[in-house]
């Protein structure tokens, strides 16, 4: 570990060599006490007050041990709100400029910001900031060097990743997006999973900068739609008596609602015969929310927003990007939330007994390691009469090296056995005709 006091007299502790003389103008070690707590709880505040932020990611901060914060720079105030979400005390490197003002200096010392010259190598500062990390410190690092508001990151220096090899601690990258408005939410702060240190720095700094290109193009896409996804706070909220109005107008019957789990990521794949079909799926498990894909069309509608409040991830089914549906669903999933949707890709209509599926669910369960529950609608919508039915059949683990066109197949035969099963034929007896046809082929 770096000898601080013995560097601060002037010898370089890796090299033995004495530092140069331009390198002894400012004592770089911050000072943190009651003015840096004072500081910092004021921050937090007006934080929340001017600059409210749209926060996701914080279970991905380590509470405790080294970590540097990798925060991608749209703004001057970027490193003040960086810190203050991410409730660690982490120090930050500023500009040596801001310190060759007395006053300046006194305060930026004491808010934890380490200078550095960035016209030259810095072997002070990074030594100093490799020795605070192996304390099991924090730091804020804009590895782009300087304020982007372009969407697209620039060339990322190699500092973060240098010391994140050097001290042995992981990376999070903090992707901040949208603008600073007075006192409007304007801001997106993503903090997103630890990158692992790599002492290859060419391949280390090329995973970070995919990343946080990849975080900022969702970020974009999400603020280009008309609404933000939701976290369904609405669906908490009245769930209860829409689950109780479907019950006595349809009288549906719920078997095998113990296939699908009390808690924990899963994703439930059924066939789409109506719009409440995701009530009846709710109905395995009323104290679960649930995050249901629907065609973004849907937003267009009057109750659009309503919509949206129920924790819907709208598709656009004409679109072939559909990076920002996956980015959304597998955060979904990473929450342990329960991901709803119906392989179809529509209601219907027809007279086979289901139209073929897409891949989605399948392609979810492996890249998000969920159990795939099927279910099987069956019977009709037909107002205070008996005969619908929804029906859970057993999960079906989706590994990582398994043939996902054996897999969609596999739950495509699921739901289908269970419509046969189930007294399909009664409500449409034409299923019958398509379905001898097909295997007598």
């Amino acid at each position: 570990m770096t000898n601080g006091k013995r560097y601060f007299e002037g010898v370089n502790p890796n090299t033995g060599q004495a530092v140069k003389d331009s390198e002894l103008d400012f004592d770089f070690r911050p000072k943190r006490g009651v003015l840096y707590c004072m500081c910092l709880a004021v921050c937090k505040i007006l934080t929340r007050i001017v600059f409210p932020a749209h926060v996701e990611g914080r279970e991905n901060i380590p509470r405790r041990g080294g970590v540097i914060f990798a925060v991608t720079h749209i703004g001057t105030p970027d490193g003040v709100v960086a810190n203050c979400l991410c409730r660690r005390r982490a120090y930050c490197f500023a500009k040596i400029e801001l310190f060759k003002k007395p006053s300046l200096k006194f305060l930026f010392r004491r808010l934890g910001c380490i200078p550095i010259d960035r016209s030259k190598r810095n072997s002070r500062s990074l030594d100093l900031a490799e020795d605070l990390l192996k304390k099991g410190g924090a730091l804020t690092i804009f590895p782009e060097g300087t304020r982007n508001k372009t969407p697209q990151i620039r060339p990322l220096k190699f500092g973060a990743v240098s010391l994140a090899a050097r001290a042995n601690v992981p990376i999070v990258p903090v992707v901040t997006t949208g603008r600073y408005k007075l006192f409007r939410r304007s801001l997106q702060v993503e903090f997103t999973a630890p990158i692992p240190p790599n002492r290859n720095l060419e391949k280390a700094n090329q995973a970070l900068q995919n990343r946080l290109q990849t975080v900022r193009d969702m970020h974009i896409k999400s603020q280009a739609t008309k609404f933000r996804q939701s976290d369904g706070w609405l669906q908490v909220a009245l769930k209860p008596l829409l689950l109780v109005l479907v019950k006595i107008i349809y009288r549906p019957q719920v078997v095998g609602a113990s296939n699908v789990p009390k808690n924990g990521a899963v994703i439930v794949a059924a066939n789409h015969k109506h719009d409440f079909d995701p009530f009846l799926i709710m109905m395995s498990r009323p104290a679960r929310r649930f995050h249901f894909l629907a065609k973004r069309e849907c937003v267009d509608w009057k109750i659009g927003r309503i919509i949206n409040k129920f924790g819907v991830i709208f598709v656009d089914r004409a679109a072939r990007d559909k990076d920002f549906v996956n980015y959304t669903v597998l955060k979904m999933l990473s929450k342990s939330r329960a991901v709803a949707l119906f392989p179809e890709g529509t209601r219907n209509k027809t007279d086979k007994i289901l139209i073929s599926f897409k891949f989605g669910a399948v392609s979810y369960a492996q890249k998000s390691g969920a159990p795939l529950v099927p279910a099987a609608i069956v019977g009709r919508y037909r107002p205070f009469r008996k005969g619908l039915k929804i029906v859970f059949g057993q999960p079906i683990k989706v590994s990582a090296t398994s043939d996902l066109a054996k897999t969609n197949q596999k739950l495509y035969k699921s739901i289908e056995k269970v419509l046969l099963a189930g007294g399909e034929s009664t409500f449409r007896p034409e299923i019958y005709k398509e379905f001898k046809e097909r295997n007598h082929k």
